[in-house]
């Protein structure tokens, strides 16, 4: 193993640790916990609005939780992560279906979330992930057995971690099929800027002209907000975050100290200084900055690929 591998390799170990270890949460005895709940969910460790930001979604998430409280259930938390795939930071190379850092970090911070509300609320929280696989096979032909060797190797991970009862997964698929997608549309076209023509580029391969590039843009547009709409009908029962927050949504920060989503993009381990600085969002853009090594680490059956991104 070179340098870097060693100390990537100390720093997934204390992760793997971590996200296996039991619950050591002590009890803390508070007047409101519905709303020391909402105080914990809408920190900057886990959110990355200020707080004056989060306060029009206060009230909806702490009615919720009270009402999870009073029948003494875990809380119900709905996160939508991604279609079930990693795009390429390199143009013209092929999506990944193998699960990564970002479901890593993702999870990781669930787990850090539930030992905290467990400490106020002894039923604590069950996360719900949600994969938007039928938008992205509409809208990027992304293959159902690239989206089943994702979410098989997920679930095996989670169960690896001893965490399925925590987190669990669910394919937009497996409630919808594209018919539901037969009343999308409703968005016009617009000149598209240079980040959006390289996000055509990356996610849905070359165009061969800006018009082309523009009716990709938009057709997916139209079909991710259809699969928003979907899979929100979904969290009737719960609290649905997303990664990045919207009107009726507040967001969920899957990474302490780095980027705050993935979507469906690769992330990366900075290491500065022989140490791990933070994980970073690999793009066709910030690849640039970085030298770029990839490997792969055991836990448990199951090899995660990494990526290592130093200066």
């Amino acid at each position: 193993m070179s340098k870097f591998d060693l100390i990537v390799k100390d720093y997934l170990d204390n992760i793997f640790s971590k996200l296996s270890s039991k619950s050591k949460s002590k009890r803390r005895v508070v007047l409101n916990p519905e709303n020391e709940f909402f105080r914990i969910l809408s920190s900057k460790k886990y959110c990355y609005l200020t707080r004056k930001a989060t306060e029009k979604y206060s009230s909806f998430i702490i009615d919720s939780v009270r009402k999870s409280m009073k029948l003494n259930e875990p809380v119900t938390i709905y996160y939508t992560l991604g279609g079930g795939y990693h795009a390429p930071y390199i143009f013209g190379k092929a999506p990944s279906y193998s699960p990564g850092l970002g479901e890593l970090f993702t999870v990781f911070q669930m787990k850090s979330f539930s030992d905290n509300v467990e400490e106020i609320y002894a039923p604590g929280v069950r996360f719900v992930i949600l994969i938007d696989d039928v938008c992205a096979k509409m809208s990027n032909n992304i293959p159902s057995k690239g989206v089943e060797k994702y979410s098989s190797t997920f679930r095996s991970l989670l169960h690896e971690f001893g965490l399925s009862e925590l987190v669990s997964l669910v394919l937009e698929s497996e409630y919808f099929s594209e018919k539901e997608f037969d009343s999308c549309g409703g968005l016009t076209v617009k000149q598209l800027t240079k980040k959006d023509y390289e996000n055509v580029r990356r996610f849905f391969g070359c165009c061969d002209s800006e018009k082309e590039a523009e009716k990709v843009f938009f057709k997916y547009k139209n079909i991710n907000a259809k699969s928003r709409e979907l899979l929100h009908s979904l969290t009737t029962e719960g609290i649905h975050l997303l990664q990045r927050a919207n009107e009726s949504c507040m967001c969920f920060r899957s990474f302490p100290g780095g980027d705050q989503r993935i979507q469906c993009g690769e992330m990366a381990l900075l290491v500065e200084k022989d140490k791990v600085k933070k994980p970073v969002l690999i793009t066709t853009t910030s690849c640039q900055r970085y030298n770029i090594r990839k490997c792969k680490f055991l836990f448990g059956k199951n090899k995660l690929p990494i990526i290592i991104a130093t200066k």
